[in-house]
């Protein structure tokens, strides 16, 4: 299989699909666009005690006191999550409140290890209460987890799907997998691997550290066939043999905030996938990205790798590669590419190049450099006060009650004044167009779904409008339908389904 100049432009597109969709108002002053840009990265993701999500610790007994092996209690967790409403349209988070949750086997979506799809079920949401509080972490010393040649995860998702090949989970059926907000520790297990990852068409891995700082073999694996379309988002991964392992030429990873160090090996070793990565930063002695095999492609935006030993490339890349904006130091060399090697600029840091790629990428002109797109952050919008919050459920909405018209709860939830407005885990069904309007600046689905009522015969089913220039952001939701932007306000769409299951 030959990756074309086309398959190149794909995987570019793609980057900037998956690193945030937001919909905007033409071009805008100075000032406003600035406005739009809203939040930081938070180590708090507040929840509601309503929110129907499944709580490790207050439904299945899980301590998350750093003693009590928790390993049952959380898979039970896991299970009653893919199994509680719909794994295909809202499975439910599964919560992990903050505390040290000991484990000694992998925690995987799985519900048992026989029968069809070898037990493998779509739907598997790991949610932290606080990215440096909620902590999952392998005990030491453990004898699964001892050989590198035999790696073990902490953490695994997995493909559904009901053929012999699929024992191990590898597949496209893998939906919805995500870990988010949470530090994964693989304690000192030289086997170990801290999240073996298979999540496709929507999946993350988002505001999470991984550590490997006792010995641990890698950190994130994507291996099994085929991993993505998904996002890593503002992770870092500390320790390690391998930071990453990425594997297989489909489906393609998206990577941005990433930070890798400390690693034994290399940062980051891709054999044949496809990664975008924006914004890398890497600590290490060693190589930051090995590219291996004929189908490899890179492409890397604005990567800071420093700490480098003069014998070491930063980059050693077969395959197709394009780098803008790379500022290296220590190194001996920045990229080595099928024996080709980047302009360099000398800087305090050591060196920067300002662009090297091995095929063109110019949708117009052949003869044309890769097109320098800019890249807008997308919106975030955080407000962890419970009297901000709106429940659309206080106002009549009934999840998974098919036959009520829940637009009318939802609608009066947007029309409350609160600046958030959350719909508990569940499927909610309307007759009329869901108007998104005066003062909410974010609508969280707790992965809930909006379907139509099959005699509503609606065009669209969520709307935008009003004035303005602060974004409105909808996440963790599926809606089976159009949504419409007509509001000069930006829309940003995270973790969302557009289109949906029925």
């Amino acid at each position: 299989m030959a990756m074309s100049t086309m398959s190149v432009k794909l995987a570019w597109a793609l980057l900037l699909l998956l690193c945030g969709v937001m919909w905007t108002a033409p071009a805008r002053s100075a000032p406003e666009a600035a406005a739009a840009v809203v939040g930081a990265v938070d180590d708090i993701m507040f929840i509601p005690a309503d929110a129907g999500v499944v709580n490790v610790k207050t439904e299945f007994g899980a301590k998350g006191d750093g003693v009590t092996d928790d390993t049952q209690a959380i898979r039970k967790a896991i299970v009653r999550g893919m199994e509680k409403s719909s794994r295909y349209t809202s499975p439910a988070f599964v919560y992990f409140p903050r505390g040290t949750y000991l484990v000694s086997d992998t925690l995987w979506s799985r519900k048992g290890e026989s029968g069809w799809s070898a037990g493998w079920l779509a739907g598997m949401l790991l949610v932290g209460e606080s990215r440096s509080g909620s902590v999952i972490r392998l005990k030491d010393g453990l004898p699964a987890y001892a050989d590198p040649a035999k790696p073990r995860a902490l953490i695994a998702t997995g493909s559904e799907g009901d053929n012999d090949n699929n024992q191990a989970g590898g597949g496209n059926r893998a939906f919805r997998h995500s870990v988010i907000n949470m530090t994964l520790d693989c304690g000192k297990n030289p086997g170990a691997v801290g999240i073996d990852y298979v999540a496709n068409n929507r999946g993350t891995i988002e505001n999470v550290t991984i550590l490997g700082t006792g010995g641990a073999y890698c950190g994130l694996g994507l291996e099994r066939w085929w991993p993505g379309p998904a996002l890593v988002k503002n992770v870092e991964i500390v320790g390690f043999d391998y930071g990453i392992r990425a594997g297989h030429a489909q489906y393609s990873m998206t990577f941005e905030n990433l930070e890798l160090k400390g690693q034994k090996i290399a940062g980051l070793l891709n054999e044949n996938n496809i990664l975008n990565i924006r914004r890398l930063k890497s600590l290490n002695s060693v190589p930051a990205i090995v590219c291996k095999g004929p189908y490899p492609i890179l492409t890397l935006l604005d990567a800071t790798l420093l700490g480098g030993a003069k014998d070491q490339t930063a980059i050693a890349c077969e395959g197709k590669l394009m780098a803008r904006n790379l500022i290296f130091g220590g190194y001996g060399k920045a990229i080595e590419n099928q024996g080709k090697t980047p302009k360099v600029k000398a800087s305090g840091m050591g060196g920067k190049v300002e662009l090297f790629f091995t095929d063109q990428a110019s949708l117009n002109d052949p003869a044309a450099p890769p097109l320098n797109l800019p890249v807008e952050e997308t919106p975030t919008y955080t407000d962890n006060d419970p009297s901000h919050w709106a429940n659309v459920t206080a106002f009549g909405a009934t999840p998974d009650k098919r036959g009520n018209d829940d637009s009318v709860g939802i609608q009066a939830a947007i029309d409350s004044g609160k600046p958030v407005v959350y719909l508990p885990n569940g499927s909610y069904e309307i007759r009329n167009t869901i108007i998104v309007r005066g003062t909410v600046r974010k609508i969280i689905g707790m992965q809930s779904a909006i379907v139509p009522a099959k005699t509503a015969k609606l065009t669209e089913l969520i709307r935008c409008e009003g004035p303005g220039n602060q974004p409105v952001v909808l996440e963790h939701l599926s809606v089976e339908g159009a949504v419409v932007q007509a509001s000069s306000r930006p829309v940003a769409f995270r973790h969302f389904d557009l289109g949906g299951y029925r």
